[in-house]
């Protein structure tokens, strides 16, 4: 009766300035994994128009936390504290200041469950961040001061279809599933450096 998709709530809405990003605002991927995410929302979407089938769709930030492998090509935080604890270099790409919306796992989780718990009337796409945005200098400093060490941090051009800001609005999802977030960033990275 219900479809539930883990889409992007990154690469999915592509390149903004405004501060928070709403699910009414447009899509405009910049990536390949941003349109592959679109393209299985909008099946979800043409689906339920020809069938009794409804969807949830939750657009998530950026997830982090402990067993997050920090060789994978995702996950800025685990390859980060990966690398301050081993004393290894930090590649940046473009400006240090460009920010992320950071959701720990267990926050993530809770939202799919009460998704499952929920008995929602209609389909639905739902932004699920932490609603803050920590820029990548700030997230470093987090870090310097959870591991005692001073990273080591290279700096390189900004990569084609590098989102350099993201910050999700998170209220529908607090109105809808009556969900927030609870570990904030600090508290969330000394549980995933543990």
């Amino acid at each position: 009766k219900r479809i539930i998709f883990a889409s992007s709530g990154v690469s999915v809405y592509g390149k903004f300035s405004k501060s928070k990003i709403t699910e009414s605002d447009p899509t405009m991927p910049t990536n390949h994994y941003g349109v592959s995410k679109l393209i299985f929302e909008n099946l979800l979407r043409v689906t339920s128009l020809y069938s009794d089938i409804q969807y949830s769709i939750l657009r998530i930030s950026n997830p982090y936390g402990p067993g997050q492998s920090p060789f994978m090509n995702q996950g800025v935080i685990s390859k980060f504290l990966w690398n301050v604890m081993h004393d290894k270099e930090i590649e940046i790409y473009g400006n240090p200041l460009s920010g992320r919306d950071f959701l720990y796992i267990s926050d993530l989780l809770d939202a799919f469950e009460l998704l499952l718990k929920n008995e929602l009337k209609e389909s639905c796409v739902l932004n699920i961040g932490s609603g803050k945005m920590t820029t990548l200098q700030e997230l470093l400093g987090l870090i310097s001061e959870i591991t005692a060490k001073q990273p080591r941090i290279k700096y390189s051009a900004q990569r084609q279809g590098d989102i350099t800001k993201n910050c999700l609005n998170i209220s529908l999802a607090k109105m809808k599933l009556s969900w927030k977030p609870k570990i904030n960033l600090k508290a969330g990275l000394l549980l995933t450096h543990d």
